[in-house]
């Protein structure tokens, strides 16, 4: 409920006025997004919590009036804490960091003030340590996500996105259990002047 308010008030700050849409237009756009992931909405029986601190490059590929499809990367920094085994009492830190790849695909509204979005987005990742299930170092991320961008200023976007995250070696190394997180992310986006 606190989330429809949310949007609500950030939504009725803008200004419906039917310019041509920036957002479709823009070649380029760039953000940075945090993010929290863990286990509360997934039956397992470990606990690896995440804090994600993600830069985001949109290259535009195909647009249409009102939609368009970019080319998604997403360099990022992440730190950890994990239980080592289901009964151990003392939790341990680490990182990640990596980049993620993907096909974004979106829905422009309101002429421009709201962008509804979803992706599957994978990369190679590193991470220093994790639950017994699975083997530390190299991995691949594999998310799932869908959101919204809902515009704050002429060039300035809230970015609100949940996703679902797992992460495994394709059997590199054993063991790969793999390991989920339900990941909860608020960002902010950017879109440049465009050079006449």
């Amino acid at each position: 409920m606190s989330l429809i308010i949310l949007f609500l008030l950030l939504f009725s700050s803008v200004s419906f006025s039917q310019d041509i849409p920036a957002y479709n237009m823009a070649k380029d756009r760039f953000g940075m997004i945090v993010g929290y992931g863990n286990q509360d909405y997934i039956t397992v029986d470990y606990d690896y919590k995440v804090v994600f601190f993600q830069f985001q490059h949109y290259r535009r590929l195909l647009k249409k009036r009102g939609w368009g499809i970019d080319w998604h990367s997403q360099p990022q920094f992440n730190v950890t804490r994990y239980l080592q085994s289901p009964n151990a009492k003392e939790y341990k830190t680490g990182i990640e960091f990596g980049v993620n790849g993907s096909l974004f695909f979106y829905k422009n509204f309101f002429v421009d003030k709201l962008i509804a979005y979803a992706s599957i987005s994978s990369g190679p990742h590193f991470v220093s340590g994790v639950p017994d299930r699975q083997s530390r170092g190299f991995i691949f991320s594999d998310n799932w996500f869908v959101g919204a961008q809902i515009k704050m200023g002429e060039r300035l976007w809230l970015d609100i996105r949940p996703l679902f995250r797992h992460i495994s070696n394709l059997g590199i190394t054993n063991p790969n259990g793999g390991v989920n997180n339900a990941v909860y992310s608020l960002g902010i986006l950017w879109l440049p002047k465009e050079k006449e």
